[in-house]
C-alpha cells in the first residue's frame, strides 16, 4: 500500500503543474487520537511542530486560517481546527457535526489555488467519527479539485462494511496476492536462488503466499546471514528470525523504539536507555542498513531526529519480544520524556501520555508492584485526553471519562471524573439514568471532601437530568440545595456554572423569577471574572432569559452582547442557544415576522455548520412563528417531516410539534383526534414542570375539551391552570387568551381570569400586555360594559396588528365586532367580522368560521 502511494507521489512530482500533497496517518493505540490523521494534515499546512508552544502554534494556525479561509468564517473554522489540534483555550465541546463542517470548509479552501491530494494512511485504525467524515468528504466536495487517497488493511470491510458504500466517485483498489510467477521473479531478483533445488524453491514460493513482504524479509534474512534457516511459517516469524540476528544492544534499541510507536525519535531512545550519542548513532546506522527503519524527511517534532519502522509488523514483532518488566519501564520512560518535551502544551500529547502511563501502571500491577505516582499520572492524562476528546467526539470522551473514574487513585479524582462523565452522559449520550447515578456519587464524594462548590455543581448537573426525566420536584430540590451550599462561597468557575444551571432551571419553570434573576446576575458577575468566552456568552443568555420578565430591554442588551461574543469567538453552539432563547422573549416585543429572521438565521447557521440537532430544534421553534403569522399550510407541510426527524431524539420536541399540529387541526375542524392529542401533551408538560409548555398546552386543552362538550374535563384543567401563579404564569396565560377566554368565561372563571390578566396588563413585553388588555376587554363586554370593553380590545388590537400577530389580531376582531355591535356600531361590527372572516377562510380555520 505504502509503495503504491509513494509511486503516485513520484508521478505527481514529475508533473509541471502544482499539486498540493497533504498526508496523515491513523494511530493504532489510545482513545481520543482517532483524528490524528487530520490533525497531521492541518499541522503540516500551518507548519506546526509537535511540542511547539501553544502560543506559537496557535499563532501559526490563526495566520493559516486567515490566509486560507479568511472573512467572517475564519473564527469559526479556526475554533474547529483548534479542537482538532489540541490548541483550544476553553473546555467547551463542539458538536461533532459543527467540527466536521469546519474541517471540510478548511480542506475545501485549500483547493482554491491548486488541486489537493489528501492521503490518509492505516484507515483500519480509524474510529467511526473519522470514517464518517472521510466517507462524506467527497460527497460534500464533489465539485472541488480534491483527490482523497485512503490506505487500509482488508479487515476494514469486515469490521466496517458500510465504509465508502455511499461515497461518490469512489474507486476501490484491492491489492491481491501476487501470483507464483511474480513471487518467484521477485525472489530471484532479491536473492540468489540458483543453489536451491526445484522442490526447495517451490516450497519457498508457497511459503510467501503471494505476500511480497515475505519475499523481501526472506531476502533480507539471507543477506544478514540466516540463509541456512528453513523458511519460517509466517511473516512475523520471519521478522523475528531477522531480529534474532541483531546484536543485543541493537535489538534492545529496536525494542525500545517499538514502545514509542510506529514513529520514534533518537533523542527519546537516548533518554529511555541512558545512551550516549555515539551508541545511538551506531544503532540507528545498523537499523537503517538492515532496512528495519528509515528517517522521516519532515520531522513532526521540533529539534528531534525522527524515524519510522519500515513496516508496522516489524514494530509489532519487536514489541512482542519485550519482557513485561522491561516493557513497563520503557513505557514509563517514554512517557516522562514526552511529558518533559511537551510541558508547554500537554494537551497535544495527552492521549499518548495517557496510553504510556496507563500501560506502565497496569503492567506494574500485574507484577505485584504498587506505584501511586504512575496511577496519578495515568489518571491525570486520561482525564486530559477525555477533555480533548469531548471537543470532537463525545463517544470517545465517554470511554475515557469512564476509564478515568474506574482507575481514579483517590476520592477527589474519582469525584472529578464522575461529574464530567455525568455531564457527557447527559449532553451526548442522553443516558439520563447513568448521569443521575454518577452525579449522585460525585455529590456524595465532594460532600465528604468538604468541597461545597463542586458538590453544588454535581447537584445542579443531577437536577438537569431529573428535569429531563420528568421529575421536576427532585430537580427543584437539587437546585435549592445547591444554591444554599454556594451562598457564601468565593468566586470560582464551579460556583458560576452551578449558579447558571440553577438560574436556568428556575427561569424555564417560571416558578421563582426573582430568584432566577438574582442567581443569573451572580453567575454573570463570576463569569466576567473567571469564565471563558463560552462561559460568558452562556451567562449572558441565562441573564437575558431570567430578567426578561422584569426588564425586556435590558434582556435584549444581554442577548446582543452574548451574540457578539459568540460570533467573535466562533462559538456556534452558544450563538444558536442565544438566538433561540432571544427569540422566545423578543417575539413578544417585536412580533413573529421580525423574529422569524432571527430564528431562520439560526437555522441557516446550524445547517452550514452541520449541527443537525440545533437545526431541528430551531425549525420546531419556527413553527410557532408560522402559527401566529397564519401560514398554516406551510407549517402543516413541514410538521410531519420534523416529527419523523425528532422521533428518536427528544420526546419534548415531538410534544411541541404535536401540540402545534393538533391546535391547527382543531381550529380547522378536526374535533375527533386533535383534542386527545392536546390533552396528552398537556399531561406530559405538567410532569416536566416546564412553564413555557404547561401554560399553552393547558389553555389549548381547556378549549379542546370545552368545544367537544367535555365540560368536566375542561373544568378540571381550568382548576389546574389557575394553580400556577406569578408573572411568568400570568404572561403565558395572557398570550394564549385568544383560544381559551370564551371557554374560561363560560365555565365561571371570570374572576380568576381577570386577576391573572390584570397582573399581565403592564407586562414588559408589549404583546403580552396587549393580549391581556384584549382579554380584560372581553370580560368587560361579557359583564355589560361594552364601551370600556371596546376601548381595551381596540387598544390591544392596535399592538397586535403592528407586530404582525395575525392570528390573535383576527381572533380579537371577532370580540371587537361583538363590542361594536353592543355599542350600536353595526356597520363597524360587520366590517370587523368581514376582515376576520377573510383571514380565517385563508388559513382554513373552520371552527372560527
Amino acid at each position: 500500500k505504502s509503495r503504491l502511494v509513494a509511486e503516485f507521489g513520484n508521478v505527481l512530482d514529475d508533473r509541471p503543474d502544482v499539486v498540493m500533497w497533504r498526508q496523515g496517518r491513523c494511530l493504532p493505540y489510545g482513545e481520543g487520537i482517532a483524528y490524528n490523521a487530520l490533525s497531521e494534515v492541518v499541522k503540516a499546512q500551518a507548519g506546526i511542530l509537535q511540542a511547539e508552544s501553544p502560543t506559537a502554534a496557535r499563532a501559526k494556525l490563526h495566520d493559516t486560517v486567515e490566509n486560507v479561509v479568511g472573512g467572517d468564517e475564519a473564527p469559526w473554522v479556526c475554533r474547529a481546527l483548534e479542537a482538532l489540534t489540541g490548541l483550544e483555550e476553553d473546555e467547551v465541546a463542539l458538536q461533532p457535526e459543527e467540527a466536521a463542517a469546519g474541517w471540510r470548509r478548511f480542506i475545501g479552501a485549500l483547493t482554491d489555488d491548486s488541486p489537493l491530494v489528501l492521503v490518509i494512511e492505516d484507515l483500519h485504525w480509524a474510529d467511526d467519527g473519522l470514517l464518517a467524515f472521510l466517507n462524506e468528504l467527497p460527497n460534500w466536495g464533489f465539485d472541488l479539485p480534491l483527490f482523497l487517497v485512503c490506505t487500509a488493511r482488508p479487515e476494514i470491510y469486515s469490521e466496517r462494511p458500510e465504509w465508502a458504500a455511499t461515497t461518490r466517485n469512489a474507486i476501490d483498489v484491492g491489492l491481491a496476492p501476487l501470483g507464483e510467477d511474480d513471487i518467484a521473479g521477485l525472489l530471484d531478483e532479491l536473492v540468489d536462488t540458483s543453489g536451491l533445488s526445484t522442490e526447495r524453491h517451490s516450497e519457498l514460493v508457497a511459503r510467501c503466499g503471494g505476500n511480497p513482504l515475505y519475499a523481501i524479509e526472506y531476502a533480507s534474512l539471507v543477506r544478514e546471514g540466516g540463509g541456512e534457516l528453513a523458511p519460517p511459517d509466517s511473516v512475523q516469524a520471519l521478522i523475528a528470525a531477522r531480529l534474532d540476528l541483531l546484536d543485543s544492544d541493537t535489538r534492545l534499541f529496536l525494542q525500545a523504539a517499538s514502545v514509542v510507536g510506529r514513529v520514534f525519535w533518537s533523542q527519546a531512545l537516548m533518554y529511555m536507555l541512558s545512551l550516549e550519542p555515539d551508541a545511538t548513532d551506531s544503532a540507528i546506522r545498523e537499523l537503517r542498513s538492515r532496512e528495519l527503519a528509515w528517517p522521516v524527511r519532515m520531522p513532526s517534532m521540533h529539534g528531534q531526529t525522527e524515524f519510522m519502522f519500515r513496516h508496522v509488523l516489524v514494530r509489532d514483532v519487536a514489541y512482542g519480544q519485550i519482557p513485561r518488566a522491561d516493557r513497563a519501564r520503557l513505557h514509563e520512560n517514554v512517557a516522562r520524556w514526552m511529558e518533559a518535551l511537551s510541558v508547554e502544551n500537554l494537551a497535544e500529547t495527552a492521549a499518548q501520555l495517557a496510553h504510556h502511563y496507563s500501560t506502565a501502571h497496569e503492567l506494574r500491577k500485574h507484577l505485584g508492584e504498587e506505584r501511586p505516582d504512575l496511577a496519578e499520572q495515568a489518571f491525570r492524562f486520561t482525564t486530559l485526553a477525555a477533555e480533548q476528546a469531548a471537543n470532537l467526539d463525545g463517544r470517545a470522551a465517554l470511554v475515557l471519562y469512564q476509564q478515568a473514574a474506574d482507575t481514579a487513585p483517590g476520592k477527589r479524582s474519582r469525584a472529578d471524573a464522575l461529574v464530567a462523565l455525568a455531564r457527557i452522559q447527559h449532553d451526548v449520550a442522553g443516558s439520563l439514568e447513568l448521569s443521575i447515578e454518577n452525579s449522585t456519587e460525585a455529590a456524595q464524594l465532594f460532600e465528604e471532601l468538604g468541597d461545597l462548590a463542586n458538590q453544588a455543581l454535581a447537584l445542579t448537573q443531577r437536577s438537569r437530568s431529573f428535569w429531563l426525566s420528568n421529575d421536576g420536584s427532585r430537580a427543584d430540590t437539587d437546585r435549592k440545595r445547591a444554591v444554599v451550599l454556594i451562598e457564601d462561597l468565593p468566586v470560582s468557575k464551579s460556583a458560576a456554572q452551578a449558579l447558571q444551571m440553577a438560574a436556568t432551571g428556575w427561569a424555564v419553570e417560571g416558578s421563582d423569577p426573582d430568584r432566577a434573576i438574582e442567581l443569573a446576575l451572580r453567575s454573570l458577575a463570576m463569569a466576567r471574572q473567571v469564565g471563558s468566552p463560552s462561559d460568558l456568552a452562556m451567562a449572558l443568555r441565562v441573564s437575558g432569559d431570567a430578567i426578561s420578565i422584569r426588564d425586556a430591554e435590558r434582556a435584549r442588551g444581554f442577548y446582543d452582547e452574548g451574540l457578539e461574543i459568540a460570533a467573535e469567538n466562533g462559538l456556534t453552539r452558544e450563538e444558536i442557544y442565544i438566538r433561540n432563547n432571544m427569540h422566545g422573549h423578543l417575539i413578544w416585543l417585536d412580533g413573529p415576522l421580525v423574529t422569524l429572521d432571527l430564528i431562520e438565521g439560526g437555522i441557516k447557521l446550524a445547517g452550514q455548520r452541520n449541527i443537525d440537532n440545533a437545526e431541528l430544534f430551531l425549525s420546531v421553534t419556527r413553527m410557532e412563528n408560522l402559527l401566529w403569522l397564519g401560514r398554516w399550510n406551510e407549517a402543516l407541510d413541514e410538521v410531519e417531516a420534523l416529527i419523523d426527524r425528532a422521533a428518536n431524539r427528544s420526546t419534548m420536541i415531538v410534544d411541541m410539534l404535536q401540540t402545534w399540529r393538533a391546535l391547527m387541526q382543531l381550529m380547522m375542524g378536526n374535533v375527533d383526534e386533535a383534542p386527545d392529542a392536546l390533552i396528552d401533551t398537556q399531561s406530559r408538560a405538567v410532569e416536566v414542570k416546564d412553564m413555557q409548555a404547561v401554560m399553552p398546552t393547558t389553555s389549548f386543552a381547556i378549549a379542546a375539551s370545552y368545544l367537544t362538550g367535555d365540560r368536566a374535563g375542561a373544568t378540571a384543567l381550568a382548576d389546574q391552570l389557575f394553580t400556577y401563579e406569578g408573572p411568568v404564569a400570568a404572561a403565558f396565560l395572557a398570550v394564549n387568551i385568544w383560544i381559551s377566554a370564551d371557554s374560561l368565561f363560560e365555565l365561571g372563571y371570570s374572576e380568576e381570569l381577570e386577576a391573572s390578566l390584570g397582573a399581565a396588563e403592564n407586562a414588559q413585553h408589549r404583546v403580552t400586555a396587549a393580549m391581556a388588555r384584549v382579554g380584560l376587554g372581553l370580560i368587560d363586554l361579557r359583564r355589560g360594559d361594552a364601551e370600556r370593553g371596546l376601548d381595551r380590545i381596540q387598544t390591544g388590537r392596535g399592538v397586535l396588528a403592528a407586530t404582525d400577530f395575525r392570528l390573535t389580531d383576527n381572533a380579537a376582531r371577532i370580540w371587537e365586532a361583538e363590542a361594536l355591535w353592543a355599542t350600536g356600531d353595526k356597520d363597524g361590527a360587520r366590517a370587523a367580522l368581514a376582515e376576520a372572516r377573510e383571514f380565517f377562510e385563508e388559513i382554513g380555520a373552520r371552527l372560527y368560521l
